[in-house]
């Protein structure tokens, strides 16, 4: 006789509530009750559980290779002697800020806004994303083509509420960023005073970025995010930076890109046009220590 088996692990479940009650608590109330959420995180489930086995995994892996060294030349050297670096916090230390001093030297050399803009490439181009943000992905109309994904961005706190609430927990998050920008600007070598203008003017500059950006309801949202535009034709976003020539500088070889929001950039142009020079300096300093 064959055995039945139930697809179904009932101790995962609450049978205690009834599911007109609460469905959810009567599916997981079982794996709820034995899996509380960790102190660190702010969620908990199984791709949680699955993500943190593998950050193990990878944890074991990079410190074998950093401790046997493989072949030179080998990724299995490249990767242990990356990790090793890392994880030197005393030569870290020591370079203190030697190995980012050639991009600050850029950034500071730069004195129009489409000077700005060309460092703005390049840090793109190192994952700091400052102003917007930066990808390559399939193509949302054809799987088979890769298209690059312009998208607004550039801010130090986590969204636009961030910036723009009023309640006291913003107020207090808002004041501690400001402090630790200024603290940041003080470790490159600004006097105190001016860190805590310059930290003030980033604040304001990304207030503005702020106030453009899409809420995080509208950038769940398709229908918004997914707007083609053809390169050619990028200059009417940002008429006064040329957002065309722009975009080419950065890689986008297709005739046509994606803007997640169009409002946005027609707001950066502006911010560009009416931020002082040495805001945007400052602006891109803190980014680079943010973003590196």
């Amino acid at each position: 006789m064959t055995q039945v088996v139930d697809p179904i692990d009932r101790s995962l479940m609450d049978p205690s509530v009834a599911p007109s009650d609460d469905w959810y608590r009567h599916v997981n109330g079982g794996w709820l009750d034995a899996n509380p959420v960790p102190a660190e995180y702010p969620r908990w489930g199984a791709f949680d559980q699955l993500n943190e086995q593998n950050q193990v995994r990878l944890h074991r892996l990079l410190e074998a290779a950093a401790a046997t060294p493989a072949e030179p030349g080998t990724p299995a050297r490249m990767v242990g002697d990356y990790f090793a670096a890392g994880m030197d916090e005393t030569a870290i230390d020591a370079a203190g800020i030697e190995p980012i001093r050639p991009l600050l030297a850029r950034i500071e050399a730069a004195g129009t806004p489409a000077a700005i803009l060309a460092v703005v490439g390049e840090l793109q181009r190192v994952a700091a994303d400052p102003l917007h943000s930066l990808s390559v992905a399939p193509d949302f109309e054809d799987a088979d083509a890769y298209l690059a994904y312009l998208g607004e961005g550039g801010l130090g706190l986590p969204e636009r509420e961030y910036y723009l609430g009023e309640d006291e927990r913003s107020v207090t998050l808002r004041d501690a960023y400001l402090a630790h920008v200024a603290a940041q600007l003080r470790n490159l070598g600004d006097e105190p005073d001016a860190a805590d203008e310059r930290a003030a003017g980033i604040l304001a500059l990304e207030r503005r970025l702020a106030e453009a950006t899409h809420t995080p309801e509208q950038q769940r949202d398709p229908q918004i995010i997914l707007n083609r535009f053809a390169v050619a034709d990028l200059d009417g976003l940002m008429p006064r930076h040329g957002l065309a020539a722009y975009a080419r500088g950065l890689g986008a070889t297709a005739a046509s890109v994606n803007i997640d929001n169009p409002e946005f950039f027609r707001a950066l142009d502006a911010t560009l046009a009416e931020t002082p020079i040495e805001t945007l300096r400052a602006y891109l300093r803190w980014h680079v220590v943010k973003g590196l």
